[in-house]
């Protein structure tokens, strides 16, 4: 499929000129970057999300030097379920076999007490809300695994965590 051309009737070209650009539908390409390289191992399965549906992608490899502090990462798109277009961006889910115990919460609801620390609250009673140090592992750009301080069935909050913290 030609995607580009750079060619006019009657038009005096170079020999390093590009005349016209050619796409193979069935061998698209999609590079991630990857800005923690810890992460980048047991990558099970990745898929992007595209106005109109889902492309699926297989990871090919990637690269082992930085390039702008991030390792770049390449995905062959296995089934195309969705319309893209060759220079789209795109936001790259990547799924890990690694797992982690933990409870699942929204990156907003972690804030820094005074002491530096990191803490959830955790709603206490009526209006009141109590601050729980905890430890916790990056599932995705706007998830967190807590994986201690708190307990099974308490209640976090998930937006406006900032606004408590502020609160003495």
């Amino acid at each position: 499929m030609i995607s580009a051309t750079g060619a006019v009737a009657g038009q005096v070209v170079e020999a390093k000129e590009i005349l016209f650009e050619v796409v193979d539908p069935a061998r698209l390409s999609v590079e991630a970057l990857a800005y923690d390289p810890a992460l980048v191992e047991g990558i099970a399965s990745a898929s992007a999300l595209v106005p109109g549906g889902v492309l699926e992608l297989e990871f090919v490899g990637g690269g082992r030097q930085l390039r702008e502090q991030a390792l770049p990462l390449l995905f062959r798109v296995k089934a195309q379920n969705a319309p893209v277009a060759v220079g789209q961006a795109l936001k790259v889910i990547a799924r890990t076999a690694r797992k982690t115990k933990g409870a699942g919460v929204p990156q907003a609801s972690l804030v820094k007490n005074g002491a530096g620390e990191t803490v959830v609250w955790a709603h206490a009673g009526a209006e009141r809300f109590t601050p729980r140090k905890v430890r916790f592992h990056s599932l995705d750009a706007s998830t967190v695994a807590v994986t201690s301080g708190i307990q099974n069935g308490e209640r976090i909050v998930t937006e406006g965590a900032g606004l408590l913290a502020q609160m003495r």
